[in-house]
């Protein structure tokens, strides 16, 4: 298939950056709520039923819906290329919203780290270009990225069980970044599936394993929070995801960037300024979030 319309890629982007303030709103609410449980309850049966009893959480995860129907709609009519990096500017609406709640202003510093940041994905859609590949992956493309990145994932869960912190929480975070670039995968394989109808959509095994990713996915991201301070966190599955979905989108589903010569040099350039602008803005919402001191003291008993 010839290069995306340029009308499909608008919509791509509007819909991505909208998924991007949804998924903002319910980060900066989500964060505070997984914080609450103490470590002993993290690691056992009460931390489901802790969460789904906050009303605080259960209000992020509404705005996680939205944000991620709104996700699965720009997989439908663009590539993975192009939505999964603009997802990152969920930091630049996360950010203003958390000095907002806590009436402080935003650093300047931020201001400028989003500026580069929206600047540099710009010039990476406008460049890159990316032509649209397959809405399926093959079954051997699927069987290599499962045997690639299934025993990374347990990996990362089996040595963060015993740590606590800073240590549990960004390991757990690599896992929740490698099962998000997979679900974005997953994600327009579906989309595709169910635009052929219900039936086709039920007999499509990547629907189960939406199914399974997602679910995944989302747990060990509450685990994540939970454990330690967000910069420990955030920054990892922030840059990882995309990365992750990326690569996939290139590999598996056969998207192609057209820029070459030095327009590619240039892209390659604007792919390192929105990775440390993503890293500096993560940091920033990890500290401007940070862990509700009440809930340090509770978990001193």
């Amino acid at each position: 298939m010839p290069g995306q319309d340029a009308s499909h890629v608008a919509l791509a982007v509007g819909l991505a950056a909208s998924a991007a303030l949804a998924f903002a709103v319910a980060t900066v609410t989500e964060q505070r709520a997984a914080a609450q449980s103490s470590d002993r309850d993290a690691r056992g049966r009460k931390f489901l039923g802790q969460l789904v009893r906050n009303p605080r959480w259960l209000a992020a995860m509404g705005g996680n819906i939205v944000g991620y129907g709104l996700q699965a709609a720009a997989l439908g009519v663009g590539s993975v290329v192009v939505v999964q990096p603009i997802l990152v500017t969920s930091l630049v609406f996360a950010l203003p919203l958390s000095a907002h709640l806590s009436h402080r202003r935003m650093a300047w510093t931020s201001i400028s780290w989003g500026i580069l940041l929206a600047a540099a994905l710009a010039v990476f859609v406008v460049l890159g270009d990316p032509r649209h590949g397959v809405d399926h992956a093959s079954t051997g493309d699927w069987l290599v990225v499962t045997l690639v990145v299934t025993p990374l994932v347990v990996a990362c869960l089996v040595i963060s069980h015993p740590l606590s912190g800073a240590a549990r929480a960004s390991l757990l975070a690599v896992a929740v970044g490698l099962l998000g670039g997979v679900l974005a995968v997953l994600t327009k394989a579906v989309v595709a599936s169910a635009g052929q109808g219900l039936v086709h959509l039920l007999v499509t095994s990547e629907t189960y394993g939406l199914a399974v990713v997602g679910l995944a996915g989302a747990y060990v991201q509450q685990l994540a929070f939970q454990a330690g301070d967000l910069h420990a966190s955030l920054p990892i599955l922030t840059v990882l995801e995309p990365v992750v979905a990326v690569l996939l989108g290139l590999t598996v589903l056969r998207e192609d960037l057209t820029a070459r010569g030095g327009q590619l040099v240039v892209l390659l350039l604007s792919v390192g300024v929105m990775t440390v602008a993503t890293l500096a803005l993560a940091r920033a919402q990890a500290v401007s979030v940070g862990r509700p001191t009440d809930v340090s003291a509770g978990r001193a008993g």
